[in-house]
């Protein structure tokens, strides 16, 4: 143990004790979890607002895509699904899968009718 070991833990013991000015061990254990939580608020609070500015440019049932961004931006996934009131397996279940056929024949669509107006030499009639 070196000297400035035992100096720090005999100078904190008198502050412990009350012979002495500064923070007790109590209450640097106390700031310590104090932090923890402002940091964990803060970061729910940076979700919400996100969150917040999506969901006011995308419709209520795209919660899912707004938990895919949030995500992608290294947010908490548990914290943006609470947030969205998702569920946390939904969110990885739906991630995982592929998309629906539906999905797919509607992301055709703007194919199929540029290919129909260009046969067409892009007449409107």
């Amino acid at each position: 143990m070196s000297d400035q070991t035992i100096y720090n833990w005999r100078t904190q013991g008198r502050i412990d004790r009350g012979l002495q000015p500064g923070v007790t061990t109590q209450e640097s254990v106390e700031l310590g979890r104090a932090r923890r939580r402002i940091r964990e608020l803060e970061t729910e609070l940076t979700v919400v607002r996100q969150a917040n500015e999506l969901l006011r440019i995308a419709p209520t049932q795209r919660r899912w895509e707004v938990a895919s961004q949030v995500v992608s931006e290294g947010l908490p996934v548990e914290i943006g699904c609470r947030e969205l009131g998702i569920s946390v397996s939904g969110f990885y279940a739906r991630r995982n899968r592929r998309p629906p056929a539906r999905a797919v024949r509607h992301a055709m669509i703007p194919e199929v009718i540029r290919a129909v107006h260009d046969r067409s030499r892009q007449n409107l009639r």
